[in-house]
This record gives C-alpha cells, structure tokens and sequence, in this order.
C-alpha cells in the first residue's frame, strides 16, 4: 500500500519508478504476468521486498557515485534532469524505465533460456521444482547490478552462452534474505573469468 501511494505522490522518486519497472515486466517477457499486482492475486510473486531490495537500489538515481545502478549505464544525455525534485520530464522519466525494462529482460531471457521448463514456474507444494520466487528475482536483479559495477552488461546472446549450466545452480540453497549472496555467487560462478 505504501508503494502505491508513493507512485501517484512521488512519482520520480525510486520507489515509484520500481514499481513501474516490476510492472512493464509482467506485461511481457519472461516474466510475464508471474509477478502480483494486486493483493488478491494468488501464486504469483509478491513485489514489496522485490521494489524495497533489489529494483530500487538497482535503479537508482539519487546517488551519483553510484556504479551499479542502470541508471549509470544510461547515456541518455538529459538523465540529470530526472534528479530535479518536482521536475515533468514525464517523457525522459518513461524513457529511463522502459531502457531498465530492457536491461533487467535481457538478463532474464537468458536465464530462463538455461533453465527447465519445470524450473521457470512459482515454486510451491505442486510446483516443488520452481525456482520463481521472491529471493531467486532479488538475486538475479543483484547479479545485473555486479555485472554494472563491473562493465559487463551484454547481449542476450553472449548472456546465455555465460549461464550455460545455470540449471544446475542450487538457488534453493539460498535463503530469503540472501540475495545479494546469491547475486555474488552466480557472479563469481558464470561471469568472474
């Protein structure tokens, strides 16, 4: 609720700019409709700790020093005046989210491209083989934030030639606050070389 208050009060702000990343996602792509819109949607991903932990520090405009937001990676030569409190640049605003949609699709084609059908769905007590949860979106958003740092954001295809044998990666080893370690380790584990 308080996510969706910040969207129609704040709607530069990091949160709100979240919560429209996460819901460009579910429109298509390979996250498409698995992520929960509305509180009475059932077995869908739920998005509060997706918005607060990974996508708003992944997208994050506020602090310039910043190396690992996609915002740094953004040449568009107006960015800076997304920074500016009570701005209406509507259009620049949208262009940002619809790039970081891109950028944060890219990496998931390739993944679930290296996953099992079995693998790609919501993980509960019928679909015991899912990996889709909260904590396995958290640390693949932490891992494009390292492949930033690092400048080694790609193409899909280059991508899925590094997850090769991703479906052998234990994600469920990972507990529900752990997604930066996750993040780290599928770094360490398919792009570090």
């Amino acid at each position: 609720m308080k996510q969706e208050i910040e969207l129609m009060l704040s709607p530069f702000s990091s949160v709100a700019i979240a919560k429209k990343i996460l819901a460009g996602l579910n429109k298509s792509g390979p996250l498409s409709n698995l992520i929960e819109q509305y509180w009475y949607e059932k077995g869908k991903i739920k998005t509060a700790s997706i918005v607060s932990y990974a996508l708003k520090p992944l997208i994050k405009i506020e602090d310039i020093k910043a190396r690992d937001s996609i915002y740094f990676i953004w040449s568009n030569k107006d960015k800076q005046k997304l920074k500016i409190r009570n701005n209406e640049e509507y259009q620049l605003l949208n262009e940002y989210i619809d790039f970081s949609i891109e950028k944060i699709r890219d990496l998931f084609i390739a993944v679930k491209d290296n996953l099992s059908h079995d693998q790609w769905q919501t993980y509960n007590s019928q679909t015991s083989q899912g990996i889709l949860t909260v904590t396995f979106i958290n640390g693949v958003l932490n891992l494009l934030r390292l492949l930033i740092e690092n400048n080694k954001v790609t193409t899909i295809d280059i991508y899925r030639k590094q997850l090769k044998g991703i479906k052998d990666f234990k994600f469920k080893s990972f507990k529900s606050s752990q997604y930066r370690k996750m993040g780290e380790s599928l770094y360490n584990t398919y792009f570090a070389v």
